[in-house]
């Protein structure tokens, strides 16, 4: 019997990832969205999500790149949202290409859950082209705040504002409940000292 190539090793454990993480990403207990029209996928292949990056920004997808997409059913409308050029401290570039009217709530919660909780990211970062205040706007509602400028980021003269969020800020993931007890913690008065 021969053993196992790399490739049959890793392609069932790359499934079973993917399955873990839509789930996660499905899980969306605030609000019932995802049992309507709205719909995400993991699967896209490489050359489109590439292709739809260029189109959409005029930059290319980086390397480690990890991807979700939104969309519709109601409408042909989508929104893609990629990761790429990991640091060895957790910090991740984030790409998103939209229709109009694909940025609500339950896509930025399912977005940080995916991204500070399945991808481990402990921040994120966009570079938006100066001058586009709508965009740094949509940034700043989504929980960015606003970090300098990157000079000559696109192109030469084709200057950036710098936006980032990290996980302790981030306003769209669960925050743990306090655990407060019910009990007194103070000794009983016999024991007391006076």
């Amino acid at each position: 019997m021969s053993e196992p190539t790399l490739r049959e090793i890793l392609e069932p454990q790359a499934a079973t990832a993917h399955e873990v993480v839509a789930a996660r990403i499905a899980s969306n207990p605030d609000d019932g969205s995802y049992s309507g029209a709205l719909r995400f996928t993991l699967g896209d292949p490489f050359p489109r999500v590439a292709e739809w990056i260029r189109q959409g920004t005029g930059q290319w997808l980086g390397p480690q790149a990890t991807w979700v997409r939104f969309y519709r059913l109601d409408r042909e409308a989508g929104m893609l949202v990629v990761l790429h050029t990991p640091t060895q401290a957790g910090e991740v570039e984030l790409t998103v290409v939209s229709d109009p009217g694909m940025v609500s709530r339950s896509i930025l919660r399912a977005v940080s859950r995916w991204a500070f909780g399945d991808v481990c990211a402990t921040r994120l970062v966009v570079h938006i082209p100066s001058g586009t205040a709508w965009l740094a706007d949509y940034a700043r509602r989504a929980g960015f705040s606003h970090e300098g400028m990157a000079r000559d980021y696109f192109a030469s003269g084709a200057d950036a504002s710098v936006w980032a969020m990290t996980r302790q800020s981030c306003r769209w993931l669960p925050r743990p409940l306090l655990a407060i007890t019910t009990e007194d913690p103070s000794p009983p008065s016999s024991n007391a000292r006076h």
